[in-house]
């Protein structure tokens, strides 16, 4: 058996919520299964690009910015609804951001996907020359905790940014004690940034915890 090569993804509502059969989006992914984590699509990245989908009608004409977008599914069932998606990946991980590349080519999503680097808690250029956001999303982007507060700080950034923007990520639970232990973890952050950051970034904090889908 192949270690790469396209899966087709297909999102279809069931037949008791829609009666038009033609209301249905697909899209060719490319996967390397041997190259590590980021080249291939895990149940997270499936399950936010369902619920995108589901909620297409609020995408038409959005900006969206996919972080940690490894095979960028999310990202491009946002650009294939009408939304303008930028995906993003580290730097260093130049074979998830060439099957990034691979990925909006071979969708045709050329006109409104583009894919750049992006490095977590780095406050360079590719973070500052970001064009206005409506959504932030990304999938089990909250996986190794030393991931966390880079990360949390990157979305505080872009939503102090963009004060209307929402953050959406999806998170799969592999085992429920390490996850609460994430999610402790995850609290403390949330606590200490509460007493060292100013009071706008506080509330921006706030609203991203409201928005975390786990």
């Amino acid at each position: 058996m192949s270690s790469k090569g396209y899966r087709e993804i297909s999102f279809i509502l069931p037949e008791n919520e829609t009666n038009d059969p033609r209301e249905i989006t697909t899209l060719k992914i490319y996967e390397i299964l041997d190259s590590g984590f980021g080249c291939h699509l895990w149940p997270a990245s499936i399950y936010l690009a369902d619920y995108l989908w589901r909620e297409r009608a609020e995408l038409v004409g959005r900006s969206i910015v996919e972080l940690g977008a490894g095979c960028g599914l999310a990202g491009l069932v946002c650009a294939k609804l009408g939304a303008s998606s930028i995906l993003t990946d580290h730097p260093n991980n130049t074979l998830v951001l060439a099957n990034c590349i691979k990925n909006v080519n071979v969708n045709q999503l050329e006109a409104c996907c583009q894919v750049k680097s992006l490095a977590w808690g780095r406050f360079t250029k590719d973070i500052l020359e970001l064009p206005k956001i409506d959504y932030i999303i990304g999938s089990d982007t909250f996986y190794d905790r030393k991931d966390f507060e880079p990360l949390l700080a990157t979305v505080a950034f872009l939503i102090e940014q963009n004060p209307d923007a929402v953050f959406l990520t999806a998170y799969q639970e592999r085992r429920s004690c390490i996850a609460k232990s994430m999610l402790a973890d995850l609290s403390i952050l949330l606590i200490i940034m509460y007493f060292f950051i100013t009071l706008a970034v506080v509330n921006i904090f706030m609203k991203i915890n409201s928005k975390i889908k786990l």
